[in-house]
Formats: C-alpha cells, sequence, structure tokens
C-alpha cells in the first residue's frame, strides 16, 4: 500500500482525478477521495490506531459524525453562501448582517455543544474539531467569537495544535483574495482583532 497523495490544487494539466475539479483530493492506491469528511474518517480509519480522533465506540463515533455533518451542511454551508456573495456582488453589495446573523446562529449551537465538553463531540480531540476549526477559522476572520466565551476558548485550543499551522497557509490566501474584493481589514491568521 502506498502513502496517501494529496492534490493541493487543480490547473489545465492536472489529471482528470475529480471530475468536479475541486479540492480537496485524496489519492490512495485506487482509492480517490474527493470530500475533506471521507478524506479524515479514510486517514484516520487507517492510520489513528488508538481510536482516538474516529472513536471506535459506535455512540462517540456517531456523535462525532453528528458534529462533523453539522459542519458541512449548517456551518460551511453559511461560511460558502456569505464568501461566495462577496466574491459575485463585491463585498459593497452584501447583505453583512445578514450573513452575521445566521453564522452567529452557528456560534450559538457550537456554544451549546461546549457547554458539557471541552470538545465539540466529548472529552477529546476528534475528527469534527479539526473538521469544524478550518471553516470557522474563516468565518472567524469576519464575526469575532468573543461573545461565545466557550467557542473563543475552544478556538483558541485549536490555534494551539500543531496541525493548525498547516491551515494558516490557505486562511492566509482567502483572507488575502476577499481583503482585495472588499473594503475590509481581515486579521492575519492567529491574531485576534477587536470586535467588529
Amino acid at each position: 500500500m502506498s502513502d496517501p497523495k494529496p492534490i493541493l490544487y487543480y490547473d489545465d494539466r492536472s489529471p482528470p482525478v475529480n471530475p468536479q475539479h475541486s479540492v480537496p483530493v485524496l489519492v490512495h492506491d485506487e482509492l480517490v477521495l474527493t470530500d475533506s469528511h471521507a478524506i479524515l474518517i479514510h486517514l484516520a480509519e487507517k492510520f489513528d490506531v488508538a481510536g482516538t480522533l474516529w472513536p471506535k465506540e459506535h455512540d462517540a463515533r456517531i456523535q462525532v459524525l453528528n458534529r462533523m455533518l453539522f459542519e458541512c451542511s449548517f456551518l460551511f454551508r453559511r461560511d460558502s453562501d456569505f464568501m461566495s456573495e462577496i466574491v459575485r456582488r463585491g463585498f459593497a453589495n452584501v447583505d453583512v448582517a445578514h450573513h452575521e446573523r445566521k453564522l452567529t446562529e452557528a456560534y450559538g449551537i457550537m456554544e451549546q455543544y461546549l457547554e458539557r465538553h471541552d470538545y465539540m463531540a466529548g472529552d477529546q480531540l476528534t475528527l469534527a474539531d479539526i473538521s469544524i476549526v478550518t471553516t470557522l477559522s474563516t468565518v472567524n476572520l469576519m464575526f469575532r467569537l468573543s461573545h461565545w466565551p466557550r467557542l473563543e476558548r475552544w478556538f483558541a485550543a485549536m490555534q494551539q495544535l500543531d496541525a493548525y499551522a498547516a491551515n494558516c497557509t490557505g486562511l492566509e490566501k482567502l483572507r488575502q483574495t476577499i481583503q482585495r474584493i472588499g473594503d475590509f481589514q481581515f486579521p492575519a491568521c492567529g491574531l485576534e482583532i477587536n470586535d467588529h
């Protein structure tokens, strides 16, 4: 079995591995995965021998999956709607208050997830945290977390993980792109600013 190979970008010379022409893509032997959640689960099942990121116990694993589905169907959807509208219409033509309401509703839900646990799906770091922090980091560029103390504390802890540095590269590119499109100063990765 070979090592998994990520495809980090597409251009016209890229092989037709993913008909969607989108990232992420992970090629592992004959297996081609084109969704970040499927990639996370695959890697955890193959390489997380201890079963901490993707728990072996059914109820714990389903809770992690539940939070990952929250991220892709609720949080990411709202983030994508907002960012897409900025790109399509220009920042000046976006109803920021509408998107803030939608996204801060998601913040409130995550704040509730953290009422009884330090992590999104329980008492230890799981794939749910990894999935959620990547999307939350983009939303946090615009709508800060200071009104949600548990979520803010959780996010600060996630930023301390060694692996979070890999997120900063893409986050910085997004920040620069969105800042070019709109007249808004986004904070650099890992830096806190005052509430909007």
